[in-house]
């Protein structure tokens, strides 16, 4: 080993891609582009006559500006082609026959980016030291504000590795964007309040539970976010054979049973618990619905060693969308519980009861039109994001008709969540939203009953083949 090259104790994945990603011109252009306009930043402060709180504070704005442009936006997009430049190569397969798993893959890409980005944001730390001559510098703020941003540095990036498993360039290319102008969006009312309120680092000092809580959330909510892509980007390209599934729902149920045991909690906020809720249940309900029908003989015989209590676990953790529709039902009641287990206003009951339950009956439905064909076997992740997409776009134009012609045409179209979601706002009932989510389920479990000859006849074909 040269002095030049990485330890061996390194994984080879993330080493290669270290290699490869430190040589791109995308990031040398990032990286040389950050230095030159934060030399600039800083040659224009010290040859001003300027001098206070005010002029560090516009500095300490425009250096996150930039930086926030660079690992926010820019370096999260070069994760859309991660795992798709793989498929594409043909190396994928290769890989495979090696000791790495899809999961090791799949990290193995995310973690190169964010070591990258990690040098980039290491660099700031001179012109910070410098910066702070120039008076009004709260340093435990603006260095939790770092940390902050490379947090959603990491999560966003991970968004983008996890869609990059994809095979559809639609979702690799819209979704990307989504979260930069979602990025760029939260950039901009972060800069109006750091120029009209009290300075931007004042707002990440860890001082006061008033702003603790929220960040703590923040991070919480953004790591199981970043774990899900992830998670779905493995179980896109991982084999039969691996079983990435149990463990997976394993740890949603641990998660909804601990947001469960907060929201019985006195300080915790009533009006948060539909939040949370969707945090966890939404990208896992996605996954679980999506997987597909196929499992193999080891698999099911691993999970139902344990006669009873193996069966009962199999009918909500053994991979594939049937069992995740048990799934679906066993979190759905625990973040249910969570609502009527915490005394509150019947108004806030009616109101929280109706955003939950609105959650839930959102991530059906692409469910359902996903299963509808027979042949759903491939892709399957890919025609439930891009189903729940055009649904979404779908009901925000029917409710923009709606609007512009005055006619009551949204109830022909009650069958979609954002029109539904539009109609729950005039009334407290909560029985539209059951009567649908039910209509959803039994149609998914009609589904499931008329594939299962089929996903039988594929499983033991796929359990008789001989193994290369």
């Amino acid at each position: 080993m040269t002095s030049n090259d990485f330890p061996d104790r390194l994984p080879p994945m993330l080493v290669k891609e270290l290699r490869q990603g430190m040589r791109t011109i995308s990031f040398l252009g990032v990286f040389m582009a950050l230095q030159i306009i934060l030399c600039l930043i800083l040659l224009s402060a010290t040859l001003g006559s300027t001098t206070g709180d005010s002029i560090g504070n516009v500095i300490s704005i425009t250096i996150f500006t930039i930086l926030s442009i660079a690992v926010l936006i820019l370096q999260p997009l070069r994760g859309i082609n991660a795992i798709s430049s793989e498929v594409k190569s043909n190396t994928l397969e290769i890989m495979s026959l090696t000791r790495l798993s899809a999961t090791r893959i799949v990290y193995g890409k995310w973690v190169a980016i964010v070591s990258q980005t990690a040098l980039l944001m290491s660099t700031i730390i001179p012109y910070l030291i410098l910066r702070y001559f120039f008076g009004g510098m709260n340093l435990f703020g603006e260095l939790s504000l770092v940390l902050i941003i490379f947090a959603t540095s990491a999560a966003l990036t991970a968004a983008t590795v996890g869609i990059s498993a994809t095979s559809s360039v639609i979702l690799r290319n819209i979704l990307p964007i989504l979260f930069a102008i979602m990025a760029v969006i939260a950039l901009f009312q972060f800069l109006s309040f750091s120029i009209a309120g009290p300075g931007m680092s004042l707002f990440y000092v860890f001082d006061s539970g008033e702003y603790l809580i929220p960040i703590i959330s923040y991070l919480a909510a953004i790591t199981y976010i970043g774990w899900s892509c992830l998670k779905a980007g493995s179980l896109i390209i991982a084999p039969s054979a691996d079983n990435l599934s149990t463990s997976h729902r394993l740890i949603v149920i641990g998660l909804s049973v601990v947001a469960l045991g907060l929201s019985t909690l006195d300080q915790f906020n009533v009006e948060m618990i539909p939040i949370m809720f969707a945090v966890i249940m939404g990208p896992a309900i996605a996954i679980a619905l999506s997987e597909s029908s196929i499992v193999i003989a080891p698999v099911r015989e691993a999970l139902q060693k344990k006669r009873y209590v193996g069966r009962l676990g199999s009918s909500f953790l053994l991979p594939g969308w049937q069992s995740g529709i048990v799934f679906t039902i066993v979190i759905s009641a625990i973040a249910l519980a969570a609502i009527f287990i915490r005394p509150s206003p019947l108004y806030l009951l009616d109101r929280e009861l109706n955003a939950t339950l609105m959650i839930i009956v959102s991530a059906l439905f692409p469910a359902v039109i996903c299963n509808l064909p027979r042949n759903t076997e491939t892709n399957r992740f890919d025609k439930y994001l891009l189903y729940s997409l055009a649904t979404t776009i779908l009901g925000i134009v029917i409710l923009a008709l709606a609007a512009a012609s005055g006619d009551n045409i949204k109830w022909v179209f009650i069958w979609n969540p954002v029109v539904l979601m539009s109609e729950m706002d005039k009334s407290s009932e909560a029985g539209i939203i059951v009567a649908w989510i039910g209509i959803y389920l039994f149609i998914l479990f009609l589904l499931a009953i008329r594939n299962a000859k089929q996903h039988r006849l594929i499983t033991e074909q796929v359990n008789t083949t001989p193994e290369v």
